[in-house]
């Protein structure tokens, strides 16, 4: 429904006429409705308000280069990398305009989209080992359970999801009655993050049931 869109949103940057983000989204509104001229000069002032919005730059740069003029897509391109470096879409067509000019400086947009999306691979496959394991503890699966959050743990590394894996194990190993094993993993989560209640509380309950001061 663009037309309705477009029109509330009109009527709501004439309220407030700097709203960015209302320019944002009539931006949008313009380019699906096949307005491309209407959908820079709103992005330009976007831009203008916040120069840091990525995703402004990013689309920006995407219009200027369907209009041919590459050159400036590439700058605004740069500009979304220095908002947010990661992200890929910007690496991706920066990396790709630029190889298409000889321009040397493609090869390290390159290396960087592939580097970030081998990260992302790797933080699905976390996630997804993650999700098996409690999809086994479950089903009281335990070896299971214990095996893929291990698997999890190894391939997280120092990812940000390892707190909370570290966590599930120490309460999968709490569950199965591997009480040295569920302190472990606890105290690993809580120094990764202190203020994590759950971890907290589940290692306060093995330390009193074991008849241990709670520290």
């Amino acid at each position: 429904m663009y037309e309705d869109a477009d029109r509330e949103l009109e009527t709501a940057s004439r309220l407030q006429s700097d709203s960015a983000a209302t320019l944002y989204f009539l931006a949008l509104t313009a380019k699906q409705e096949n307005q491309p001229e209407r959908s820079n000069v709103l992005l330009e002032r976007v831009v203008a308000l916040q120069p840091d919005n990525a995703d402004a730059q990013y689309l920006l740069g995407q219009n200027l280069e369907h209009s041919g003029n590459s050159r400036a897509a590439i700058q605004h391109w740069k500009a979304a990398l220095q908002a947010d470096p990661n992200h890929s879409q910007a690496l991706y067509n920066l990396a790709r305009s630029l190889d298409k000019i000889h321009d040397p400086d493609a090869k390290q947009y390159r290396d960087r989209f592939e580097f970030l999306q081998k990260n992302q691979q790797m933080a699905d496959r976390v996630a997804e080992l993650g999700n098996f394991a409690l999809a086994a503890a479950n089903a009281q699966n335990w070896p299971q359970a214990l095996e893929q959050m291990n698997e999890a743990i190894q391939l997280c590394g120092a990812c940000p999801q390892s707190a909370h894996l570290h966590k599930n194990l120490g309460l999968f190993y709490g569950r199965t009655g591997n009480i040295p094993e569920a302190k472990k993993e606890l105290r690993t989560a809580l120094q990764l993050t202190p203020e994590d209640a759950d971890a907290k509380n589940a290692l306060a309950a093995i330390e009193r049931a074991n008849g241990q001061p709670v520290k």
